[in-house]
């Protein structure tokens, strides 16, 4: 049976969240906070009985240097982020594996959502950032 509730995560410094009732077909929430504070709100609204977890892929960002016209300092930022980025989906596949919850990881495919574009696809007009569009992009329709 299709659980009622797909959760996408996109993890990160700024976590962002979107739940999808599978039922209405609707986003019923749409935040963005921190790690600790996501995964909390989480555990404490949702069961795993009714919830899916998609989280982001950790392991999509990669580093390298093509052409070398990026400075090193550059670089060593993106590679630290994308390390951050990577250690706390990790934490949060663990930790709600744990609690007994169905967790998936998806990489999006095709290009970022704008606001625009995240409102005419999901006809929710509530004010959004990057990350909760990301977060929306891994669950809205499934």
């Amino acid at each position: 049976m299709k659980k009622r509730y797909a959760i996408g995560i996109d993890a990160g410094l700024t976590t962002g969240v979107c739940v999808y009732d599978r039922t209405t077909r609707k986003i019923a929430a749409l935040f963005s906070s921190s790690f600790w504070e996501a995964y909390g709100l989480i555990l404490r609204d949702y069961t795993p009985e009714d919830t899916l977890i998609v989280v982001e892929n950790p392991r999509k960002n990669f580093v390298y240097n093509r052409n070398s016209r990026q400075k090193t300092e550059v670089l060593t930022k993106i590679a630290f982020n994308a390390g951050e980025n990577n250690r706390e989906a990790t934490l949060l596949i663990e930790g709600f594996g744990k609690a007994g919850f169905e967790v998936r990881t998806q990489t999006p495919e095709g290009e970022k959502w704008n606001a625009a574009y995240f409102q005419t696809i999901t006809r929710c007009d509530l004010r959004t950032n990057a990350h909760e569009r990301d977060a929306a992009r891994l669950v809205f329709g499934l």
